[in-house]
């Protein structure tokens, strides 16, 4: 099995290729560690030891365990902010929405970092918009066939609206809770779904017509 990180080098001791797991900071601009430099908690006039790190396995490892558990079931991502480690991408919205809603410094996403996307840079938005803009597919827990009077989901908490829910809905048609848009409102003026800039404008209605589902 291949567990080398092609063309990446560690900028503490300027190993090439990576071998093993690779650390990526997500609060340094394009910053890697090895194994071993991550384990002697090295630092650099760039880089504090308190930072955290996205731990990164070789493709054949991490394609692997894609392929076991699917997308959404890897608890594997690091809370940017605080360090907080086991997240899965559904997890990391809700610890998001409950603890840096409204972010803080600039910081690098995980999932992009661990997917190896093109975003690998310091996000111009906070992590929360930019998990539910870019990664939303991953985002949504796999289902079995549709079911009758199924309540939807509030893209911002992941709970379902249901008959006495307060909703709320956008220029943009989407819909959801009014205390989720609210509060999202208050930090950005774009929908959390089709981006469109919305402002604080939308209205409440108290209740959508669907059964709650036990």
């Amino acid at each position: 099995m291949n567990r080398i990180h092609p063309r990446i080098t560690c900028d503490v001791c300027g190993r090439v290729n990576i071998v093993g797991t690779r650390y990526a900071c997500l609060v340094c601009e394009e910053y890697d560690m090895c194994e071993m430099c991550f384990s002697y908690r090295c630092r650099s006039h760039q880089h504090k030891p308190y930072h955290p790190m996205q731990a990164i396995l070789p493709e054949d490892e991490f394609f692997d365990s894609l392929r076991r558990v699917g997308p959404n079931e890897l608890r594997i991502y690091c809370c940017p902010y605080c360090g907080e480690k086991g997240l899965s991408v559904t997890g990391m919205i809700k610890h998001l929405q409950r603890f840096h809603h409204f972010g803080g410094h600039p910081v690098r996403c995980p999932i992009c970092l661990v997917y190896k996307m093109r975003n690998r840079h310091l996000l111009k938005t906070t992590l929360l918009q930019h998990l539910l803009g870019r990664h939303k597919e991953e985002c949504v827990p796999r289902r079995g066939p549709p079911q009758a009077q199924c309540a939807p989901e509030c893209s911002i908490c992941m709970d379902p609206m249901t008959m006495m829910s307060s909703v709320r809905n956008l220029q943009c048609g989407h819909q959801f809770h009014s205390g989720c848009i609210s509060n999202w409102l208050m930090n950005s003026s774009n929908c959390p779904l089709c981006r469109a800039n919305v402002g604080a404008r939308g209205h409440t209605i108290a209740t959508i017509g669907y059964l709650e589902m036990f």
